[in-house]
């Protein structure tokens, strides 16, 4: 059976932190996950014209 992680570690935030600290981080994690699917998705997009534009010729 897997160890439970502790929520503040998992996060990378101290135990004293306060609430709006944890929900600046949480915002800030957040808005990064979504950045970095986004530039996933362009790729991909990218790369399927590519190989259909090669296809098509």
């Amino acid at each position: 059976m897997s160890e439970k992680r502790d929520y503040y570690e998992v996060l990378g935030i101290s135990r004293s932190a306060d609430s709006a600290a944890i929900k600046k981080h949480i915002g800030n994690w957040r808005k990064n996950i979504t950045r970095i699917t986004m530039q996933e998705i362009r790729q991909q997009k990218k790369s399927l014209r590519r190989s259909q534009k090669h296809m098509m010729s």
